[in-house]
């Protein structure tokens, strides 16, 4: 599952999204400036790919919940990326789960507590 097989992003991010840049003259990518997301600032562990898509995936459908620790390490790690720019009350958001996909899986993978645990430090909201 998660480990050394998955990089971490490196080189220069956009300033607001987190995405690699198209241009590492600039500070935002090409989307954050034709159109701002409603958002400061995101960060990322990694790119939606490869093994991280099939840790992903292996947590999501197959219930391979002690991933969801070393998920939330990874998040962790990639939060703080942010020392020193965050203000005090940073906030993370797990994305919504559907009912009916709540109904199928029997658990949200994003507000699980294994997930939560490698958050130490960071407020989470509970709500929906």
């Amino acid at each position: 599952m998660p480990g050394p097989e998955i990089p971490v992003l490196s080189g220069r991010s956009c300033a607001r999204c987190g995405d690699k840049l198209d241009n590492p003259q600039l500070t935002d990518c090409r989307s954050c400036r034709l159109a701002p997301p409603p958002f400061e600032r995101a960060v990322a562990y990694t790119v939606y790919q490869d093994r991280m898509r099939e840790a992903i995936h292996a947590l999501k459908y197959s219930q391979m919940r002690p991933a969801a620790r070393r998920m939330g390490a990874m998040l962790a790690q990639a939060i703080s990326q942010l020392h020193g720019e965050t203000p005090n009350n940073l906030l993370v958001i797990p994305v919504p789960l559907h009912p009916s996909r709540y109904a199928q899986r029997g658990f949200n993978h994003a507000r699980s507590q294994r997930m939560r645990s490698g958050l130490c430090g960071v407020r989470i909201r509970n709500g929906s």
